[in-house]
């Protein structure tokens, strides 16, 4: 029984029941592709949040724990990024990695370390 590889849709002979490619080499290319690939679809949002946690460690590792908004702006950090949202006894936060972000009033914020 003939199959077809589905990283260079050739025609092989499989020597095992459960081979699905022609050679290992063929194996490793196809599954670095959709690697790559993953990669590629996350590579903006990732930039991002990780742009949004150097800007919240810079300002928390030289004692600027309460920022506002234009601040933060003016640093590069991205409002439309956070890694979690958590609402705890009626206050809001919101989390780049390890740093916390409380809202304390409309322009202003509170930063903390997980």
């Amino acid at each position: 029984m003939k199959k077809i590889d589905p990283f260079t849709s050739e025609e092989f002979t499989p020597k095992r029941h459960n081979q699905r490619f022609s050679c290992r080499a063929n194996q490793i290319a196809y599954n670095n592709k959709l690697a790559r690939e993953k990669r590629e679809l996350l590579r903006e949002s990732n930039t991002k949040l990780n742009t949004n946690r150097t800007v919240l460690k810079k300002l928390f590792e030289r004692g600027e724990r309460k920022v506002s908004r234009e601040f933060l702006r003016g640093a590069g950090f991205n409002f439309s990024y956070y890694t979690q949202n958590y609402n705890h006894e009626g206050k809001q936060f919101h989390a780049a990695y390890e740093y916390l972000i409380e809202i304390l009033d409309n322009q202003k914020f509170l930063i903390s370390k997980l």
